[in-house]
C-alpha cells in the first residue's frame, strides 16, 4: 500500500509539473505555483489527486481556469495512470480511447458539480476517499444473534395439492455487445474486448484461449447469440411448466463505456428488447427496468430534473416497451413521469411488480453529488411515493409484490436506506421480495426490521448473462405458492439455470453451430439445506456456512457462477462475504 501510494503521489507531481510547464492556460500555472492547488491530504493518492481534480473543476466553474484545461489534466492522469474513472487500459491505442471518457464526459460533469460545495462528499460519494463516507455508529445490533428467528417452517402443500403454484423468471445484466465478433481478440488491453480491437500482448499469435467464442468469453460482453440463446431457454423451461413472466433488473449497453453517447446506449436498449422479444412466446410477459449502463455517463441520471433525461431515454426506451406490449399506457405514464418507476401486475397471478430506477440512489450517478439530492426529504421522480402508494393498494387488496430495482439495497446512500427500510418494516407481510442485479454475482441479502432485530424481506440477485469479469450466463426460476396458514404468495424454492462457457466455447470452436447447452445447477432448498426460504431460514444457513466447509464451498461456487478459478475465500474475507448475506447495508455490516 506504502509503494503504491508513493507511485499515485510521484505521478500526480510529475502530472502537475508537466501540466504546469506546458500549459497555456497561465491562471492554471500560477494557481499551482501559488500552491492554492495541492494533491497531499494523507488521505491515499487516488484520493488525494479526486481533490485535485475537484477543486480544479470549481476553479474552471468560477471562471478561474478554462473547462479544457481540467479535462487536459484528467486525460493526462489516464494516460500515465494506465486508466481512471474505475476503468483500466494496457497499450497506447487503448489508452487514448478508454481516457477519451474525460472529454465525453466533462459536460454532465460540470452541470452537475456546479451545484456542489463540498469536495470531500464528492470524494467520499464516488469511492476514492472512504474515510470521508463514514456511517453512523449503531447501538446494540447483534446480528449474530439467531435464538429469536422464527422456528415455524411454512407449509405449502394444500396449494401443491392444488395445482396453485406460480413460477417467474428473473435475468439481470445481460450487456449484448452489438459489436462483439466470434473469433476476435479476448486479450484487448480494454475492461471489455473480443471487438475490432487491436490485440495487446506480447504474441501476436491467435490462440484457443485469446479468441473469442461463439458465445462469449471470460474477457467480454456476451453476443447477440448468447441473449438469443437464453431466449430459446426460458421459452423451452416454459413449454415444460409455464412461466408467469419475465422480470429483467437492468443493463443491456456493454461495459465500453468510452465508446458510448446517450443515443447509443438507448439505441441498445431499444434494438435489444426487439430481438429479447422477438425471440420469445407471442404476448409472453416482460418487466424490465433501466440500469446503471442506461445512463450517460454511466450511472448518471439527473435527479434534481427528470425531464433532463426524458427525450433521449425515458420516452424513446419506454415507447419501445409500450410498442412491445411489455407495460401499457398506465406504465408508460408512471415511467416517464418518475423516471423509470411503473406499477404492474403480473397476468393471472395474485401478483405485482414495483420497479424502481435505483441510479436516483447510488454514488455513482454524477447527478447525486449537488446537496440538494442528498437531502433526506428529497424524492427524486417522487418514486418513493409511488412505491408507498403501490403498497398500500397491495395491502388493501391483499396481492403479494416484487419490488425490483437495479443495485442492490446496501449500495444506496444512509438517508435513502433508512426510508426504504421504514416502508419495508410497514408492509413487510405484503413483500414477496426483492429482486435487483448489478453485481454479476449470485447473491442473497437479508433487510431486517427498523429496530434491526428481525429479519423481514430477502433480496435476491441470480448473476448476469454476460460472462465478463469471468462469469458463467446464469438466469433463475422462482417457484411461488401460498402457505397453508394464508396470506399473500411466497418463494417456495428457486432453480438456476447456468450455461458453462469453459466448456461449450471449447466445442464451439472447433464445430460451429452446436447450440449452449444450459442446465439447472441447483436448487436453494436442496442445495443449502433450507428448511424453507423465509428470511430467518437464509440467516441460519449463513451462520451455518461459519463451520461447515462444504456448505460455504458450495455457496460460494454458485455466487461466483460455477467459475472454478475463484477460489472460495477464508479467514477474514470469508466472514465478511457471510456478512454480506446477513446484513444488507454496509452500516449494519459493521456490527454483524
Amino acid at each position: 500500500k506504502y509503494k503504491r501510494r508513493m507511485y499515485f503521489k510521484i505521478l500526480g507531481f510529475l502530472l502537475m509539473l508537466t501540466i504546469a510547464s506546458s500549459a497555456s492556460d497561465k491562471r492554471l500555472q500560477q494557481l499551482i505555483a501559488d500552491k492554492r492547488i495541492y494533491m497531499d491530504r494523507y488521505q491515499g493518492a487516488e484520493c488525494d489527486f479526486c481533490y485535485y481534480l475537484f477543486e480544479l473543476a470549481q476553479y474552471a466553474i468560477q471562471g478561474d481556469i478554462t473547462q479544457e484545461s481540467v479535462v487536459s489534466i484528467a486525460t493526462e492522469y489516464c494516460l500515465l495512470n494506465g486508466g481512471g474513472f474505475g476503468y483500466s487500459c494496457r497499450g497506447e491505442w487503448q489508452c487514448q480511447n478508454l481516457c477519451n471518457i474525460a472529454k465525453e464526459w466533462a459536460p454532465t460533469v460540470f452541470d452537475a458539480i456546479i451545484l456542489v460545495d463540498d469536495v470531500e462528499k464528492v470524494c467520499g460519494r464516488f469511492g476514492y476517499c472512504s474515510a470521508l463516507d463514514k456511517t453512523e455508529d449503531m447501538n446494540d445490533i447483534e446480528f449474530g444473534n439467531t435464538h429469536t428467528l422464527s422456528k415455524t417452517v411454512q407449509n405449502f402443500d394444500d396449494a401443491i395439492e392444488k395445482g396453485e403454484t406460480y413460477r417467474l423468471a428473473h435475468v439481470t445484466d445481460i450487456h449484448t455487445n452489438p459489436w462483439y465478433i466470434s473469433g476476435g481478440w479476448t486479450d484487448c488491453g480494454l475492461p471489455s474486448c473480443c471487438s475490432n480491437v487491436p490485440y495487446s500482448n506480447e504474441s501476436k499469435e491467435k490462440t484457443q484461449q485469446t479468441t473469442a467464442g461463439v458465445y462469449g468469453d471470460y474477457n467480454c460482453d456476451g453476443p447477440i447469440a448468447l441473449q438469443e440463446s437464453f431466449a430459446k431457454d426460458v421459452v423451452i423451461q416454459h413449454q415444460k411448466f409455464p412461466l408467469s413472466g419475465l422480470v429483467f433488473t437492468g443493463d443491456w449497453p456493454p461495459h465500453n463505456v468510452w465508446n458510448q453517447s446517450r443515443s447509443w446506449n438507448t439505441d441498445v436498449i431499444i434494438q435489444m428488447s426487439k430481438i429479447l422479444h422477438k425471440d420469445l412466446p407471442k404476448g409472453f410477459p416482460v418487466f424490465p427496468l433501466l440500469g446503471n449502463h442506461a445512463g450517460f455517463p454511466v450511472s448518471s441520471f439527473n435527479t434534481l430534473n427528470i425531464e433532463y433525461d426524458a427525450v433521449g431515454a425515458y420516452i424513446p426506451i419506454g415507447r419501445t416497451w409500450l410498442n412491445l406490449g411489455w407495460i401499457n399506457q398506465t406504465h408508460y405514464d408512471q415511467f416517464i413521469r418518475t423516471g423509470g418507476a411503473y406499477v404492474a401486475d403480473i397476468p393471472n397471478t395474485p401478483m405485482r411488480v414495483i420497479t424502481m430506477n435505483s441510479n436516483f440512489y447510488v454514488g455513482g450517478n454524477l447527478w447525486n453529488l449537488p446537496p440538494a439530492s442528498q437531502d433526506a426529504y428529497f424524492d427524486p421522480g417522487n418514486q418513493f411515493k409511488l412505491l408507498e402508494d403501490a403498497l398500500k393498494q397491495a395491502e388493501h387488496d391483499g396481492i403479494g409484490v416484487f419490488i425490483m430495482f437495479h443495485h442492490p439495497f446496501g449500495e444506496w446512500f444512509d438517508v435513502r436506506i433508512e426510508k426504504f427500510q421504514s416502508l419495508l418494516t410497514t408492509f413487510q407481510n405484503n413483500i414477496i421480495a426483492i429482486l435487483d442485479g448489478h453485481t454479476h454475482e449470485d447473491n442473497e441479502h437479508i433487510i431486517w426490521d427498523t429496530n434491526n432485530r428481525n429479519p423481514i424481506i430477502v433480496e435476491y440477485d441470480p448473476g448476469s448473462i454476460t460472462p465478463n469479469h469471468g462469469r458463467n450466463p446464469g438466469w433463475r426460476i422462482y417457484d411461488l405458492a401460498k402457505p397453508n396458514t394464508g396470506g399473500i404468495l411466497q418463494v417456495l424454492d428457486y432453480h438456476n439455470r447456468r450455461a458453462n462457457l469453459k466448456t461449450e466455447n471449447w466445442i464451439n470452436n472447433v464445430t460451429k453451430g452446436i447450440p449452449l447447452k444450459w442446465e439447472t445447477v441447483y436448487s436453494a432448498k436442496e442445495a443449502y439445506g433450507l428448511k424453507d426460504l423465509s428470511p430467518g431460514s437464509w440467516v441460519e444457513m449463513a451462520h451455518r456456512m461459519y463451520t461447515d466447509e462444504k456448505l460455504w464451498d458450495t455457496w460460494w461456487m454458485n455466487h461466483v457462477t460455477g467459475n472454478e478459478s475463484q477460489k472460495a475465500p477464508t479467514g477474514e474475507m470469508k466472514n465478511h462475504t457471510i456478512c454480506k448475506i446477513i446484513a444488507s447495508t454496509k452500516e449494519s455490516q459493521i456490527h454483524c
